[in-house]
């Protein structure tokens, strides 16, 4: 692991967040950043229960885009999408474990689960919530910014044609003109 890159990453992210500011996000809960081993090929970055992870790959892209992956990764934050993460995982292993015990209980862990499921993999849902973090990621950094980052991105991860990515891309197209002067 390059110790320069992820100093650099993360003295990136307490700017970020030093310029928008949670109360909820100090000491413990504070986000940090870490850059995966060369194990993790490709590019990415995730977010899972406040830690950002960033592969080897990710983490030399160049400096619009490291700001485009920290704004958005917060807004996955911010919006609690990491939560609803969390509850996903633990209502499936409540619904695993309780196979075993009552039928009340797997009905309930079963319904839950149900939901966010629901909730976490609808299409349209996942797309509100890249949304969110996208709108996030240009409040930081600027429509501009953001919007060659994405392309960057979808460059490198070959996915500049799928339906998601060109919602995303129009709605940041849409962020820009509204940051336009009038013609």
């Amino acid at each position: 692991m390059n110790t320069g890159a992820q100093m650099l990453w993360n003295a990136d992210l307490d700017a970020a967040l030093g310029r928008r500011r949670r109360v909820w996000m100090r000491g413990i809960l504070r986000p940090r950043i870490t850059i995966l081993p060369r194990l993790w090929k490709g590019y990415g970055a995730w977010t899972l229960l406040g830690h950002i992870f960033v592969t080897e790959k990710q983490a030399s892209c160049p400096e619009h885009v490291r700001h485009y992956i920290i704004g958005h990764e917060l807004g996955h934050l911010y919006g609690g999408h990491v939560y609803l993460q969390f509850l996903f995982m633990l209502s499936y292993a409540a619904l695993v474990a309780s196979e075993a015990t009552q039928s009340a209980v797997t009905v309930l862990a079963l319904g839950l689960t149900s939901i966010l499921y629901v909730a976490f993999v609808t299409p349209g849902m996942v797309l509100a919530r890249e949304f969110f973090a996208d709108s996030v990621a240009v409040d930081l950094y600027g429509a501009h910014t953001i919007l060659i980052s994405s392309l960057w991105m979808a460059r490198r991860v070959n996915d500049v044609d799928t339906q998601q990515r060109q919602a995303r891309l129009a709605k940041l197209r849409a962020y820009l003109r509204a940051d336009s002067p009038a013609r």
